[in-house]
């Protein structure tokens, strides 16, 4: 199977979907949206999936290395639009529609002591 996926890089030269070859174990996860780690040139990185060929993957196609997460459709469709409206990256446009990861803290001192 192979996936188009697009870096989340906020290069303009590599704003576009690369194929990937989607190992078996991962097939089931690898769809429109997910958010996979992936190899572009010499580093990791990670891309979203924007399309997908029930093909398989021929030549000498890199593979999807993980899926870390996901983006709703709905949201990836606006991301898409704001990049191609706005002469902008797709990894600045998902960057505009999705919230923020939730920082992992330790509770305060007190919030613990009410929970008692």
């Amino acid at each position: 199977m192979i996936a188009a996926i697009a870096p989340l890089v906020t290069a303009r030269a590599v704003d576009r979907p690369f194929d990937y070859a989607v190992p078996p174990d991962l097939d089931g996860e690898v769809a429109r949206g997910a958010i996979v780690e992936i190899e572009l040139g010499n580093r990791r990185v990670q891309g979203v999936v924007t399309g997908r060929a029930d093909q398989p993957a021929t030549g000498e196609l890199k593979p999807v290395l993980a899926v870390t997460g996901a983006v709703p459709a709905p949201l990836l469709d606006l991301a898409e639009w704001i990049a191609a409206t706005y002469a902008s990256t797709l990894a600045r446009a998902l960057a505009l529609v999705t919230p923020p990861a939730a920082e992992a803290r330790p509770p305060e001192p007190w919030v613990r002591s009410l929970c008692r």
